[in-house]
C-alpha cells in the first residue's frame, strides 16, 4: 500500500502545491506515510460510530468517504459497512425510520438525503462507473422531493457548530452542489430545477452581510464543483479574506471563519493558533478550486503560496494517533472534540490524495 502511495502522489505531484521560500514541500514519501496513518485512525472511528449509531454522520462517516480516492477502499471493511447502509435505507427511504425522530424528524430525512447523494455519487466514482447506479438516481430523486423551496435543505440543528445548526443550510447546500457534480445524474434534465435553486440559494445567501466566512467557503466549493454560482469578483473576495486570515504557521483557525470560540486546553483551542479541521477544510475548498482551473486572474500565484503554506500545516501537525488535532466549537467534553477531529482528519486525508 505504502508504494502504490508514493507512486499515486508522485504522478500527481500537483497534490502537493508549488514550491513556497517559506515552506518546504514534502516529498511523496512523507506525505504517503502521513496519509496511512490518518486513514488507518478514521477508518476505526467510521465503522464504530456507523456500528453504534446507524448513520452517516457529517463529521466522522462521510468525511471518512470523501477522503478516499481509489478503488481499494470499496474492499475496505468500514467502507462496505458505509456502502451496504446507504443502498439499503435509499431503497427504503420512504418507509426508513429517519435517524431522528420527533422534531428533528423532517430536518434528518432531508440532511440524510443530501448525505447519500454525495456518498453514492462518490462510490460511483470509486468504481469508474460512467453511469449512475440505481440507488444514486433515487438518491437524486428523494433530495430533489425534499428541496426547500428556496433551494437549500433544512438541515439537522442540534446546535452544534458548524455542521448541525440551522446556520449550516448552506454548508448542506454546498454538499449537494458537490453530489450533483460528481455525478452523471447531475447531467439529467429531470434535475435542473433542483440545480437552478441551489445556485440561486447561494447566491443569495453569499449576498447577505451577516455570512461568515466558513458558510461563504462552503459556497466557493459549490461555485468550484458545480459553477454558475457566484461572480468571478465574489471569488476573488472570498479568497482574499481566507488568505488574509491564514497564520504564521500555515493553518487557519476556526476563531477566524466565523463568531465562535473554540474550547479546550489544547494547543490549538487558543485563537491565535490555526486549528485541523479550519485547515483541513480551507485546504479541500482551495484544492477543489485549484482543480476547476477557475482561479481569478492575479491571484494563482498567492493562491499557490497559500496552499502550500496550509500543505505544510498539516504535514507538520498531525498527531502520532493519524489525526488532526482540533478544537469543538461547543463544548470541552472528549466526544465533541473527537467529531470534529475525525471531520479535521476526513478532510485532510481528500487534501492529501483527490
Amino acid at each position: 500500500m505504502i508504494l502504490s502511495l508514493i507512486l499515486f502522489l508522485t504522478l500527481n505531484a500537483h497534490a502537493t502545491g508549488t514550491t513556497c521560500d517559506r515552506y518546504s514541500r514534502p516529498t511523496p514519501a512523507v506525505v504517503a506515510d502521513k496519509l496511512i496513518h490518518a486513514t488507518t485512525f478514521l477508518e476505526k472511528r467510521a465503522a464504530q460510530w456507523v456500528h453504534e449509531q446507524g448513520c452517516i454522520s457529517c463529521h466522522t462517516v462521510l468525511p471518512y468517504v470523501m477522503g478516499q480516492f481509489d478503488a481499494t477502499a470499496l474492499n475496505r471493511d468500514a467502507f462496505t459497512q458505509i456502502d451496504n447502509l446507504v443502498r439499503h435505507r435509499v431503497q427504503k427511504f420512504d418507509s426508513t425510520p429517519p435517524w431522528y425522530d420527533g422534531s428533528h424528524a423532517s430536518q434528518s430525512k432531508a440532511t440524510e438525503s443530501v448525505m447519500n447523494s454525495l456518498i453514492l455519487a462518490k462510490i460511483d466514482q470509486l468504481k469508474g462507473a460512467t453511469r449512475a447506479s440505481p440507488e444514486t438516481l433515487l438518491s437524486f430523486s428523494k433530495m430533489r422531493e425534499l428541496q426547500n423551496a428556496d433551494g437549500s435543505w433544512s438541515w439537522l440543528d442540534w446546535s452544534l457548530q458548524p455542521w448541525e445548526s440551522y446556520q449550516a443550510a448552506p454548508f448542506g447546500a454546498s454538499l449537494a452542489a458537490m453530489a450533483i457534480a460528481r455525478s452523471e445524474a447531475g447531467h439529467l434534465p429531470q434535475f435542473a430545477g433542483m440545480i437552478a435553486k441551489i445556485r440561486s440559494y447561494l447566491k443569495t445567501t453569499d449576498q447577505a452581510a451577516a455570512t461568515h466566512l466558513w458558510d461563504r467557503l462552503c459556497i466557493l466549493l459549490a461555485e468550484a464543483e458545480l459553477g454558475s454560482v457566484i461572480e468571478t469578483s465574489r471569488v476573488s473576495a472570498i479568497l482574499k479574506d481566507l488568505f488574509d486570515k491564514q497564520l504564521d504557521s500555515g493553518g487557519w483557525s476556526m476563531n477566524d471563519f466565523g463568531s465562535w470560540q473554540k474550547h479546550g486546553d489544547q494547543s490549538c483551542a487558543k485563537a491565535q493558533n490555526a486549528d485541523g479541521y479550519a485547515t483541513a477544510y480551507g485546504m479541500f475548498v482551495l484544492k477543489s478550486l485549484k482543480a476547476s482551473g477557475k482561479i481569478p486572474t492575479g491571484l494563482k500565484t498567492q493562491l499557490d503560496s497559500a496552499y502550500q503554506g496550509g500543505l505544510y500545516w498539516l504535514i507538520t501537525n498531525q498527531s502520532s494517533s493519524g489525526k488532526w488535532p482540533s478544537a469543538s466549537l461547543n463544548s470541552t467534553n472528549t466526544f465533541n472534540q473527537n467529531l470534529v477531529e475525525d471531520a479535521a482528519t476526513g478532510f485532510g486525508m481528500a487534501v492529501l490524495t483527490n
